[in-house]
């Protein structure tokens, strides 16, 4: 979907050579210019004050309206562009102190079973960049879904339309998956972190990885340090298929990262003060939220990091029918209101790349999300 066809080991080069560089003028990670993508935006400018719908229907479509009392945010940042030399790092070669938290929030209702294979096709190749990419950090990998108990509660995992069909023929089929992970339900296999915004590290559901996935240390979490078999972990955790009637990813995201919820004592260590937090929001969930309206979605997740808007980057892949743009690749839902989800990606995150719900392929944004953090860490020299 690029207008150049640079192969993709070029651009990963690309990347990994301005880590190397110590006075490099303009240097850029980009071997293509990913804002000819079609569904693709990377910034926002002159932008009027948000309406979004709070429809539950699919992408697409418009409902009620409300409006949001916070004003937009009108930074603006391009990942295709480095316009400041890259700083000099000495003998580490590391921004972001050499640290990066990646929260992927992934939506797995079961309206979504029409966008996974698009998510799956794409996904692991990102995984596999990331880790080449930024080889010598300190990564976190932690997995969210927007499911789960509002307690902790081990009904909160998996499908719970599989537990009495476990429970009385030892499988799920045809309910679920033939490879429904039944035997996860004796006593001993699951804890109590099966609530909403806990880290999953066994997925459960339809194309799920349906197994445990092995995360070391007893965390909700994986740790780059510590974590044999790294990228297959990480892809295990993050392979959670589709399969529940709702979920509320906008609440999970909040949640598994705010000290003040409880899902934080079960992903206690995941988010650091001195790393770059890194959201990967795929959904098209965008109706109102327990959490209030999307502006005070951002304001929660920038006072982690002290109100530096610098310290996050989102990669968002939403229903852009509610966009009043060209760029549009979801059928219009009419009018100029935001889904809920669009609003918060669209005109309260600084530092983000608004992808399509509905393109035929997801790369684009995800190579264009990792150029977005290349840029961040090369723009800061650790403290």
């Amino acid at each position: 979907m690029f207008a150049s066809e640079t192969p993709r080991s070029t651009t990963l080069e690309a990347r990994r050579s301005c880590w190397l560089l110590t006075a490099c003028i303009g240097c850029s990670a980009n071997a293509t210019d990913p804002t000819t993508t079609t569904g693709l935006q990377t910034t926002s400018e002159d932008l009027p004050e948000p309406t979004w719908n709070t429809s539950t229907s699919s992408p697409g479509t418009n409902s009620t309206e409300t409006n949001d009392s916070t004003q937009p945010t009108t930074t603006t940042h391009n990942p295709t562009t480095t316009t400041t030399p890259v700083p000099d790092f000495g003998d580490t070669n590391q921004g972001c102190n050499g640290k990066i938290d990646f929260l992927f929030v992934i939506d797995r209702e079961h309206n979504m079973h029409k966008y996974w294979p698009r998510f799956w096709a794409a996904f692991p190749t990102f995984i596999e960049d990331i880790l080449d990419t930024f080889a010598n950090f300190d990564l976190h990998f932690m997995v969210v879904d927007g499911y789960g108990s509002m307690t902790a509660d081990v009904s909160g995992w998996g499908m719970n339309e599989c537990i009495e069909p476990c429970a009385d023929n030892g499988t799920c089929y045809p309910t679920g998956p033939e490879d429904y992970p039944c035997d996860a339900y004796d006593d001993g296999i699951l804890d109590s972190c099966g609530m909403k915004g806990a880290g999953i590290v066994f997925p459960a559901g339809f194309e799920a990885a349906n197994r445990d996935c092995g995360v070391v240390g007893g965390r909700r979490y994986v740790d780059s340090r510590e974590q044999p078999d790294l990228e297959d972990t990480v892809k295990c955790i993050s392979q959670i298929g589709y399969g529940y009637a709702s979920s509320r990813p906008e609440v999970s995201m909040l949640w598994s990262v705010s000290l003040d919820d409880k899902p934080a004592a079960c992903n206690q260590g995941f988010l650091r003060d001195d790393a770059l937090l890194v959201i990967v929001y795929y959904s098209y969930y965008g109706h109102m939220s327990t959490e209030g309206p999307p502006g005070q979605w951002a304001e929660k997740l920038y006072s982690l990091k002290g109100g530096d808007q610098d310290k996050i980057a989102v990669i968002g892949i939403i229903d852009d029918g509610s966009y009043d743009d060209a760029l549009n690749v979801c059928p219009p839902g009419g009018g100029s209101y935001y889904s809920t989800s669009a609003a918060f990606l669209h005109f309260y995150v600084k530092h983000k790349v608004e992808g399509s719900l509905c393109a035929a392929d997801y790369t684009p944004y995800l190579d264009a999300g990792l150029d977005l953090v290349v840029d961040l860490c090369d723009a800061e020299i650790p403290k």
